[in-house]
């Protein structure tokens, strides 16, 4: 292993941070040069932005695809000759044209688009932000470039351009590619036990691989991490090298080409939790009053339990820019240089912006103003603030804003794993287990485990059903997975309980609600054609759940900014594409390859040994993938054979091979056109005529061969089912039985999640219905659950909460509800909350607890309980934070309208 350090793996980069602490990092560069030398990684890499008509991928959604600043585009293409954005060019017809970006379009055709370009007597104006036209690079007549660069270019506005891309002589020849990356940034523990051992690590990923590749744990790699150094200095590093690498791109060896490329890396976004990303965007985090880090809204706690805040907290404020929080901090330096320490709180708290970096300056300042004399202080004062300016006095990665236009307040997305399951979920599940029962608490409490236990996980999770009672017991320490179940499961599983009034409507409706509000959050992919509809379908999807949670939990609104935050992950998919494209879920799954590194490190050296553990990994499937490396200008490669003697677990291990599937015409289950695995007793959509719409739902019965045909031709027995296609709002449509039918396995395409529709049955709870198992054995050890009533035509619910095949399946269920305005929402939620505390003042003057309305449980003061652990508060304190029971007789939304 040494010799393969020596001559392959990349070295590590010592830093020392301004107060002393030492730490390691690899280099993007690093990174990137593997990549390319890399045959099974260079072959996914999509270096051009595509504009096909499905948006999947980071470089094929907005940000990327449609992009002008040419800070952030390819910045030139090859054909006879090399073409470089910002230079003018002439095209076949004669016209000539400012290329800003290169890209591929439906057909796969690669084509640029540049400005119009006038010519004014002996100089070029070019007409930017009004005439842009597509054009085909290829035409591009290259032997005039010559002399066009010698003519002088401004804009329409007078401002001289550059007559040429200073690129082109750095180049010399070789082809520039710029390359999408993403970096994340988090607190992990080092520590396999519950004792936490703080580490602060950043991910790398290279965004120019497809969806599937990046979700891959070997492509997640580790650029530093530190027991010692904080995330800014971490991240300092990362910056400094994305603006050096932007000015100078560095020379990798293209295995694709066979040939000296040269490689600029620009960051797309940075992924982060809430308050990592807060952090990182200089906010003030999410304690907060203005704790929104991409907007301005926000405000006391008083003015959010009133109409008009409320109203403005379900909207999208005026945007934040990188630009004008580099000002704001210029501002905060300046009144501390002053020794007004009271001045700088309130500006940070009434701006929401509260830079680290620079607040630790301001306290220096600060200091040095009471320390220093009058006779000196304005002059020593002065000084060092000059010297503050003079460096790095702001968080890092505003440092990006002006030399790439990375802009940190719309390029740290809304992160669905921390924001939507971890966030809106969790408040949601924390406040039903809470109110299971009231005084017949056992008895619901075992009705709501087994309904929860009965619902097939089919197309959600591999597994027969899910461990209720452990759901509920442990419902402050649930993973994103396990909500993420939860909350698609968790409308049908509670059908019955809503139906015979165990549970709430309006508790149901908010479950239903933030069911569909996730399948629409984890849609796979977006038609451009569609992107729109998708938009104001997500939109009316928070809206309803908005206005269903202000009648459950209106207190809570008011006290966690991830309600508020949720609504710019509108902005983000368009911009960046589907919002599992800048999910955290695999780079959390990486921190398990971390804290391996770091309990297999004797931890006097924390950050090196990890880095170099997971380094030598990297390394060692680079060689399996034949992956090339340079000695001495020479490029060298590993035999062939290698990968051949690795291990089929190995090679899964790590990613260089798929794993083993059976083939679609295994009697266990078919394969469906869509890739979806349909076994007997599931349901499944089938096409007659894809073009027409028609088609039915169906649930397989048996697989079976035709011995008598000489191909063994397979067919299958199903189940036809009937329901009404037309619906609209939370309730789930109902499939009844119908006729059977042999067909063939063609036209089979989506997998459904179907429960029995146990209210029709009456199916019922029964206190010893099913043995449980132990050590994959039967026991006489007997549990409460669901006794299924089969007799007769059954009767089926279609789960229209199931992420699986989300906007492919968009028409099988109900049409969304027309969603309430914010003002309706902002008025029901302000007289609950008004309603709640003149219940509690009444509790307060001795009329004890009281029932709400159609309710046989009584509404509770809160407890510590009733808050959940999260920091997140919106405001300092949530003390004045009470469960939502409490409802009037009358509310300007009736809940049943959205139905």
């Amino acid at each position: 292993m040494k010799r393969v350090r020596a001559e392959v793996c990349p070295p590590l980069h010592k830093h020392t941070t301004s107060d002393g602490k030492i730490f390691f990092s690899s280099s993007i560069r690093d990174k990137l040069t593997q990549d390319f030398s890399n045959p099974l990684i260079r072959r996914q890499m999509t270096l051009l932005p595509s504009r096909k008509s499905l948006v999947r991928e980071v470089y094929e959604a907005n940000e990327m695809a449609f992009q002008t600043d040419t800070r952030k585009t390819p910045p030139c293409y090859r054909s006879d000759g090399m073409i470089f954005t910002d230079e003018v060019v002439r095209i076949a017809d004669g016209r000539l044209l400012r290329p800003f970006t290169f890209f591929t379009d439906e057909q796969g055709r690669e084509r640029g688009e540049g400005w119009a370009v006038i010519t004014r007597g002996d100089h070029f104006e070019v007409h930017m932000g009004n005439a842009r036209f597509v054009f085909d690079p290829e035409e591009v007549d290259v032997r005039e470039l010559r002399e066009l660069h010698k003519i002088n270019v401004f804009d329409q506005n007078g401002n001289q351009l550059p007559n040429f891309n200073p690129l082109r002589v750095k180049a010399a020849g070789r082809i520039v590619y710029q390359v999408p990356v993403i970096v994340f940034e988090d607190e992990t523990s080092g520590s396999t036990t519950k004792r936490w051992n703080e580490h602060v690590a950043i991910y790398f990923s290279n965004a120019s691989l497809p969806r599937s590749e990046l979700d891959k744990r070997a492509n997640v790699k580790l650029l530093s991490v530190s027991t010692k150094v904080d995330a800014h200095a971490l991240m300092d590093v990362v910056v400094d090298e994305l603006i050096r690498s932007h000015k100078e791109p560095f020379p990798v060896y293209d295995c694709y080409l066979q040939e000296e490329v040269l490689v600029r890396p620009l960051l797309v976004f940075c992924v982060a939790d809430n308050p990592m990303a807060a952090m990182l965007s200089a906010s003030i985090g999410m304690s907060g009053l203005y704790a929104c880090r991409v907007c301005k809204a926000g405000g006391p706690r008083k003015a959010m339990r009133e109409v008009t805040g409320f109203a403005q907290f379900l909207q999208q404020g005026v945007p934040k820019h990188g630009a004008d929080i580099i000002e704001e901090n210029r501002r905060q330096i300046r009144v501390a240089a002053k020794g007004i320490a009271t001045t700088l709180s309130k500006r940070q708290t009434k701006t929401g912006i509260k830079d680290v970096v620079t607040t630790r300056f301001c306290t220096e300042l600060l200091g040095l103003s009471k320390t220093k004399s009058e006779r000196h202080k304005d002059v020593e004062v002065k000084a060092r603030r000059k010297e503050v300016f003079e460096g790095k006095w702001y968080s890092p990665l505003l440092r990006l804003y002006e030399p790439i236009g990375f802009d940190v307040c719309a390029a740290t997305p809304v992160e669905i794993l921390h924001t939507f399951q971890l966030g809106v979920v969790k408040y949601l599940w924390k406040y039903t287990t809470d109110h299971i029962g009231g005084t017949a608490k056992n008895t619901r409490e075992r009705d709501f485990v087994a309904r929860l236990q009965a619902v097939p996980l089919t197309g959600i999770a591999n597994a027969r059903n899910l461990p209720g009672k452990w759901l509920v017991d442990n419902a402050g320490g649930l993973i994103g997975k396990d909500l993420k179940k939860i909350v698609q499961v968790a409308s049908i599983a509670f059908y019955p309980l809503m139906k015979d009034d165990t549970m709430s409507l309006e508790l149901w409706v908010a479950w239903s609600a933030l069911g569909v509000l996730g399948r629409l959050l984890f849609a796979e992919e977006i038609t451009r054609e569609e992107l729109v509809q998708y938009k104001n379908d997500l939109k009316a999807a928070l809206l309803v759940f908005y206005a269903a949670a202000a009648v459950v939990i209106p207190t809570k609104m008011t006290s966690k900014p991830k309600f508020h935050i949720l609504l710019h992950v509108i902005d983000n998919i368009e911009a960046y594409g589907p919002a599992k494209g800048f999910s955290a879920e695999r780079y959390e799954s990486f921190n398990a390859a971390v804290r391996d590194a770091s309990i297999k490190s004797n931890r006097s050296a924390p950050s090196k040994d990890i880095l170099q553990r997971t380094m030598d990994q990297e390394t060692i499937r680079h060689l399996a993938c034949g992956g090339s490396w340079s000695r001495d200008g020479v490029v060298c490669k590993p035999d062939p054979d290698l990968f051949s003697m690795m291990p089929p677990k190995l090679r899964q291990l790590y990613g260089l091979e798929a794993s083993d599937s059976d083939p679609p015409s295994s009697l266990s289950h078919i394969i469906t056109e869509s890739g979806d695995r349909i076994r007997p007793g599931e349901f499944s959509t089938v096409w007659y005529d894809r073009e027409a719409g028609t088609g039915d739902v169906v649930r397989l019965e048996r697989i079976f061969r035709l011995e008598d045909k000489p191909d063994n031709e397979v067919q299958v027995e199903v189940t036809l089912m009937k329901w009404n296609r037309d619906v609209q709002g939370l309730l789930p449509i109902i499939l009844k039985e119908g006729e059977r039918e042999i067909r063939s396995i063609n036209g089979f395409d989506r997998l459904l999640n179907v429960a029995h529709d146990c209210h029709h049955h009456k199916c019922q709870v029964k206190s010893e219905a099913r043995s449980v198992r132990m050590e994959r054995e039967e026991t006489q050890h007997k549990v409460a659950g669901v006794v299924h009533e089969e007799d007769g035509q059954q009767q089926y619910l279609l789960n229209h909460c199931l992420f699986r095949s989300a906007l492919q399946l968009a028409d099988m269920y109900p049409r969304l509800a027309e969603p309430p305005t914010e003002q309706n929402i902002a008025e029901l939620a302000v007289e609950l909350i008004t309603g709640e505390s003149a219940e509690h003042a009444l509790d307060d003057d001795g009329e004890g607890e009281r029932a709400a309305p159609g309710r046989s449980e009584p509404v509770r003061r809160a407890t510590a309980s009733d808050i959940d652990g999260d920091s997140d508060l919106w405001t300092e304190s949530s003390d004045d934070e009470h469960p939502g029971d409490s409802r009037g007789d009358e509310s300007d939304i009736d809940v049943e309208d959205h139905l």
